[in-house]
């Protein structure tokens, strides 16, 4: 199934449960309005973990009034449950630039950079999907307990199966158990506190990573809710 919208294009590839977005020339909110409406059209024939590449190769400029509709997009894809979203652009473009300042500042999904299709393709094929999608924070505080000591950092990445800590009081070695605890809004504007073991799988300068190991059905499909509506949230 493909749709165009303009220079815009979104193909649904039903058989290997994946997006697929092309942007031409450039991108104008009128063009990506449309895309936007031909985008859940297309999403209602994937499955959750669907992913997605969007390929900016040929795409030469994109107006700052697109913003809001690029984000609405972003939002969907997001409470539809996507997977791995891998994104195309020539590293020296104006558009892959744009695309970096627009990530850095705002909480939301972490994209993947390819340069080619085959490379995106090869990327989704050996993309481990129990751990996706994967979620970029600004500040969304967190405490820890390591061997029974107190430490406290932030959240860099989140998803529901690991999470990135930065600036963190106490740094953990590799193989350690912890146990972490942390707050995530839910739509009522209230929050749900959840208190999740893991284990420490890597550490580097300033920060280290956890895989999670004891979150039960129904509540890791709350931690979902609260982790896809946290991340839509305006920082």
């Amino acid at each position: 199934m493909a749709a165009i919208s303009g220079n815009l294009k979104v193909t649904a590839d039903i058989r290997r449960n994946r997006l697929i977005f092309t942007f031409a020339d450039r991108i104008t909110k009128k063009d990506l309005d449309g895309l936007y409406t031909d985008v859940r059209f297309c999403v209602a024939d994937l499955k959750p973990g669907f992913g997605v590449i969007t390929d900016f190769s040929e795409c030469k400029l994109g107006n700052l009034n697109c913003l809001a509709t690029t984000k609405k997009i972003m939002n969907f894809l997001i409470e539809s449950k996507v997977g791995e979203i891998v994104r195309i652009t020539r590293h020296t473009s104006l558009v892959h630039k744009q695309l970096l300042n627009f990530s850095a500042g705002r909480q939301g999904y972490c994209a993947l950079h390819a340069r080619t299709l085959d490379e995106a393709e090869k990327i989704l094929e050996n993309s481990d999907l129990k751990d996706r999608p994967r979620f970029h924070f600004q500040q969304l505080p967190v405490t820890y307990l390591v061997h029974r000591k107190a430490g406290q950092g932030s959240i860099r990445e989140l998803s529901p199966g690991s999470c990135t800590v930065y600036n963190g009081s106490l740094v953990p070695a590799v193989d350690d158990e912890i146990e972490i605890t942390l707050e995530l809004f839910r739509k009522n504007d209230s929050r749900e506190t959840f208190e999740i073991k893991a284990r420490v799988v890597t550490v580097a300068e300033g920060l280290f990573s956890a895989e999670f190991n004891d979150l039960d059905p129904d509540r890791q499909n709350l931690f979902w809710k609260c982790l896809a509506f946290e991340a839509q949230r305006e920082f």
